[in-house]
């Protein structure tokens, strides 16, 4: 596996970044509900086996984690959590 250290976050990003995307969300919750719906992108099995795919991919070395991230962005910053908080662990 290729190891890898996310920068750290800048400083005042929650308030710059989620903040705003939080009230974006609450403000505009039941379009992004449709959407989600409409479009299948939550629970759809196509789109739940194309991320299984992906990941796969990855785990396998055929797709790096930049490559991760232009196909699947949440899949990949979930992955690098997750390699950071193991690197805190593992000291």
């Amino acid at each position: 596996m290729i190891h890898f250290d996310p920068p750290p976050e800048p400083a005042h990003f929650d308030e710059m970044v989620r903040q705003p995307g939080l009230q974006w969300l609450e403000a505009h919750r039941v379009k992004a509900e449709y959407t989600l719906h409409r479009l299948h992108l939550r629970d759809d099995e196509r789109v739940i086996r194309q991320r299984r795919e992906w990941y796969r991919m990855y785990q396998d070395g055929e797709l790096n984690i930049e490559g991760l991230r232009k196909k699947a962005p949440l899949i990949a910053r979930a992955i690098e959590r997750e390699q950071a908080e193991n690197q805190l662990v593992m000291g």
